[in-house]
Parts: structure tokens; sequence; C-alpha cells
């Protein structure tokens, strides 16, 4: 009996109004060891790490540093470390000497980065003036590589005072033969628009920013540029139910021809944008099968600062896992499976394209 084609996954974890995603190789590539990219809930990935038994990661990666992309990075590696976890390099924009100034959050974990990496514990991986692209892994017929950013926009930001983090955002990219994976991280469309052509197509793009807007006016392209350029056949979006950016925005969804044809989409957890009380649907959501990491009760940054009495979220597609095969690539939860059952019934679902008038 031929053997079973090597599949490639990568879990877009539902961290609500964040990012967090795992890839895991293939069983036959004993030389792999799952990569992190981002983590916004340390309960989240510890959960994920302990039911794949994983102790070992050979890279993790951070696309920037907003705290929806690392606030839960530190309490995971120093919990996974902890237990005797090994990781091989991390991959971040870490100043060796971080300034008091910077928002807490990038300086503590700067500071603990500096201090894993003297202590020979978590090694810094080189500064990313030699990405072009950074390949983390070659499987020979499969490859995990960092395509962004670029380090002349990183000097042009440092020239600038750093106040942009998302022009500079990290992107990763998963590929098999002719198929591909991206994770777009926060890249703004200046950035996208740097890219490589070859480094665009990709049958599932995990969009930038959560759904919310990544024109910055300082390139040509327009969001339709982008999709038509990546024409992907899934996009996911990692959103929480009461983020208060209106995330995610109509705009941003892929669905006029132009901007790469019949596209499904998905989204981690259920907005108002959808479903005028998100939460008349939380009972029926917490019963789909994929919910079984996420406590789906958070407490919500406020504009002043301050936290916010706990607030319940509610699971959409939940976690998403994309399988990469040289065949292509399958998606769960599957277009026939208890998803489209449970969109069937949102009061104005953004993942359905608009009517026609």
């Amino acid at each position: 009996m031929a053997d079973a084609a090597p599949r490639v996954g990568v879990y877009m974890l539902d961290v609500g109004q964040g990012d967090c995603t795992f890839v895991l190789g293939p069983e036959a590539d004993a030389t792999f060891k799952p990569i992190l990219f981002d983590c916004r809930d340390a309960y989240v990935a510890t959960r994920f790490v302990k039911d794949h038994r994983i102790g070992h990661l050979s890279a993790v990666v951070t696309s920037h540093l907003d705290s929806d992309h690392i606030a839960g990075m530190l309490p995971f590696l120093r919990a996974f470390v902890g237990d005797g976890g090994r990781v091989d390099a991390l991959h971040a924009h870490i100043d060796k000497n971080p300034n008091r100034d910077t928002r807490r959050g990038a300086y503590l974990f700067m500071a603990q980065a500096v201090r894993w990496h003297d202590e020979r514990r978590i090694p810094l991986a080189p500064s990313f003036r030699d990405l072009a692209p950074r390949r983390l892994h070659d499987g020979g017929s499969w490859a995990v590589d960092l395509v962004l950013p670029e380090y002349a926009a990183l000097i042009d930001m440092r020239l600038e005072g750093g106040e942009a983090p998302n022009r500079t955002s990290t992107v990763l990219r998963v590929s098999m033969d002719d198929h591909a994976i991206l994770v777009g991280g926060d890249a703004t469309l200046d950035a996208w628009e740097r890219l490589e052509p070859d480094l665009l197509p990709a049958n599932v793009f995990r969009i930038p920013h959560h759904g919310g807007n990544i024109d910055e006016g300082l390139g040509s392209w327009k969001v339709a540029d982008l999709y038509r350029r990546i024409h992907p056949s899934v996009a996911v979006i990692s959103v929480g139910t009461n983020n208060g950016f209106e995330h995610p925005r109509r705009e941003m969804l892929p669905f006029a021809p132009a901007e790469g044809g019949d596209c499904r989409v998905l989204c981690t957890q259920l907005t108002p944008r959808c479903h005028d009380d998100p939460l008349l649907a939380r009972d029926r959501a917490l019963g789909n099968p994929a919910q079984v990491t996420y406590p789906y009760r958070h407490r919500v940054a406020r504009g002043d600062g301050r936290r916010s009495r706990p607030r319940d979220e509610v699971p959409c597609a939940g976690s998403i896992v994309a399988w990469l095969s040289p065949e292509g690539v399958e998606i769960v939860p599957g277009p026939d499976d208890w998803h489209d059952g449970f969109v069937d019934l949102l009061d104005h679902p953004l993942c359905r394209p608009p009517l026609a008038v």
C-alpha cells in the first residue's frame, strides 16, 4: 500500500481579537519541530502544546510587538521553558537595549527575550536585515518562510521613530509544491506591494489586521489589488466578538470578482457586523464541536487604558486548521460541516456575498 501524502497543518487558533498560529509538519519529517507565530493568549497556546505533546519548537516568531499579537507570548514561553520545553530560535523585532518609554508589554517582552538569549535558554535569531525571505524550514517539497518585512522598511521605520509597527509586520508563508498559506500579521498594503510577485499567490490567506484597514496611503495598491494577486480560495479573519474597531470591515472581504473571485470567508468569532446580538447565538455556538480550547470570557481593554469587567465572547468558526498537501488545501471546518448551518441563522453574515439588487 502506498504511503499517504505528507500533510502540513497550519492551526489558526481562536484567541479573540488577536492571533496565535502553530505550524505542524508531516510525521515523516523528523527534522521539523513545530513553529509558533504570534501568541495573544497563553492559555490557548499552552493547551495546544500539551494536547499535541509538543516539547520542542524549532522557531517562535512575533509578527510585531502589538499586544494583540504578543500579550500571551511572555507567559506562554515562561511556562513552556519552565516545564522543560526547548525553543531553537526567537525571531522578533528586538532592540537589545529596549527603551523604557516603549509600550509596557513590548518593553517587558524585549527585556525578557534579551535575558533568555544571554542565559542561552532561547537564542535570538539574527536581525531581519538578511530577510529576503528567511527560510525557517526546507522539507524538500514543502517549506516555511518569513517573507516580510524588508530590511529597508525597518530602517525607514527606525528613522521615522517606529510609530507604525504594522508597516514592518512579519508575514509567514507555508508552501508545498504549487500550494501555499499566507499568515499576514498586520502587514500594510505598501508592505505587500514590495513583496516579490511569486510569493503572493496562496490558497489560504489569513487576512491582516483582523479585517481592519491596512491602507496607510503609502503605496499605489488598493485592497482589490492585493486580493487579485493572492487569489485565495479561503480567507481567515482572526477577530474578537467585543472588539471596538468594527472589525471585520466589509471592504476588507474578498468577494468582488476582481478581488479573488469565489472565496470562502471564515471568522474565528462572531461580531455585531454579522449578527445584531451575538450573545443570543452563544449557547448554540458553544455547542459546536470545534470549540475546545478557548474560555470565551475575557476582560476587554477600554479607551482610557483600564480594563472593563469580563465580557462573554461567541465563537463562529472558532479555531481553523488548514491542511496543506500536494493536492491542495483542506480546511476544518469544511464547507459542508456544521459551520454553514450556524451561519444560515445569522442576521446579516459578512461571510456570504451580498445579494444582487
